[in-house]
């Protein structure tokens, strides 16, 4: 009989998705490319069990948002989670983190924070930019851990605008072809501004990376969870 590759077969991971529809599958990829990166996993048997609830929420790209009906949506997909009997939550939408601390409190199981992963992750003295929802950006939370990494922030209205019709094409699933030059124009764009890192706080984005070469480097946000998912499941006791 095979023996599992690793000690946790009873303990669940939630992933508390949906936001955007389109990037719940991509994510779930990262998490098994992460088990078998970290711990080998090469048989059904070898992976965790997994809850994914897809979360339909009140966001839009194109019209103002009430945040306390969004925040309200993510609290009762987080703790509705919870109760269906998971360990360890990650939540691959960098928008809902603007509400982290009010939607884990009183959570009584881990969840990871994917601002704190991807923070780790820039190189100091850098200079970057944030490729994310309006909603991210105005709520500051990738700021402060970028000016306490000595970093330069550069943020264009113009590379705003093409980022949020990208967005809106892929929840739209819109001709691909389409967003792939909206994209190309956008990168050149960061590359004349001389970026060293792009900071890819959009899940729904992971759609259109997984179908081109990019020229610039990037940190991705969903990556970093993922990565930090797999490392957290396996320390679970």
């Amino acid at each position: 009989m095979h023996k599992n590759k690793h000690n946790n077969t009873m303990k669940r991971i939630g992933i508390l998705a949906g936001m955007g529809p389109r990037s719940t599958s991509p994510f779930l990829e990262m998490v098994l490319d992460e088990c078998q990166i970290q711990y080998g996993a090469k048989y059904d048997i070898d992976y965790p069990h997994m809850m994914i609830y897809s979360l339909p929420t009140p966001f839009y790209i194109d019209r103002e948002v009430d945040e306390t009906a969004l925040k309200n949506y993510i609290k009762t997909g987080l703790n509705n989670l919870v109760e269906a009997g998971v360990d360890i939550v990650a939540i691959p939408c960098n928008s809902a983190h603007k509400y982290f601390e009010a939607i884990t409190e009183g959570v009584t199981v881990p969840v990871l924070n994917i601002v704190d992963e991807a923070l780790d992750a820039i190189p100091e003295n850098s200079k970057v930019a944030i490729l994310s929802t309006e909603l991210t950006f105005n709520s500051g939370i990738y700021q402060k851990g970028i000016s306490a990494k000595m970093c330069t922030l550069i943020h264009e209205s113009e590379w705003q605008q093409s980022v949020n019709a990208i967005i809106m094409k892929i929840k739209a699933n819109e001709d691909i072809k389409e967003i792939i030059g909206l994209w190309h124009r956008l990168e050149r764009q960061l590359l004349d501004a001389q970026i060293d890192f792009v900071i890819l706080a959009c899940t729904d984005l992971n759609v259109l990376f997984d179908k081109i070469d990019l020229k610039i480097k990037i940190i991705d946000t969903s990556k970093k969870l993922a990565q930090a998912l797999v490392k957290n499941y396996l320390l679970l006791e």
